[in-house]
C-alpha cells in the first residue's frame, strides 16, 4: 500500500482531516466558480499568515492546507487540516478580524478566492445552500 503523509497510507491520512470543518458533499461550488479568483499553491506555500486583514473567503477545491497556531515564543502547533472542497478564512472574513493561525499549503493546491463584494453581493443573496453550509461550519467552530 502507498505511504503518504507521515508515512500513513491513504485511509489514515483521511484521519487527519478534521470532520468538523468539512461542508456538505451535496453542495456544489462549482457554479459560482467563476465569480474568484484562482491560486495555485505548491507545497509549503503560505496562503495567509497571521495577523493578515482577511477580506475574501476561501474555497480549497483541490488539495489539503494546514492550520498552524504560533506561540508568541515562536512555538508552532498545528491546529487542523482542511481537505479539498472546504472553504477557510471564514471566521476572520464574517468577523472583521485579523488572521490568528497561518495556512499553509500541505500539498498543491488549487484555491478560489471571493472577494467580499461577491459574498455579499452575489453568494449571500442568491445561494442558499452555500449560506447554509456557511453558518452550520461556523456554528461547529463555537
Amino acid at each position: 500500500m502507498e505511504k503518504g503523509v507521515l508515512g500513513l497510507n491513504k485511509q489514515n491520512t483521511d484521519l487527519l482531516a478534521s470532520p468538523w470543518i468539512r461542508i456538505d458533499p451535496n453542495i456544489d461550488w462549482d457554479h459560482i466558480l467563476s465569480t474568484s479568483n484562482v491560486r495555485v499553491c505548491r507545497k509549503g506555500d503560505v496562503i495567509l499568515n497571521a495577523g493578515d486583514s482577511i477580506e475574501s473567503l476561501y474555497f480549497l477545491k483541490t488539495g489539503r492546507i494546514k492550520t498552524i497556531a504560533i506561540s508568541s515564543a515562536g512555538s508552532q502547533k498545528i491546529m487542523w487540516y482542511i481537505d479539498h472542497d472546504c472553504f477557510f478564512g471564514e471566521t476572520p472574513f464574517f468577523n472583521h478580524k485579523t488572521c490568528d493561525y497561518i495556512f499553509v499549503a500541505d500539498t498543491q493546491c488549487e484555491i478560489y478566492i471571493f472577494q467580499r463584494e461577491i459574498v455579499q453581493i452575489e453568494i449571500i443573496p442568491n445561494h442558499s445552500d452555500i449560506n447554509l453550509s456557511i453558518i452550520e461550519t461556523l456554528a461547529r467552530k463555537v
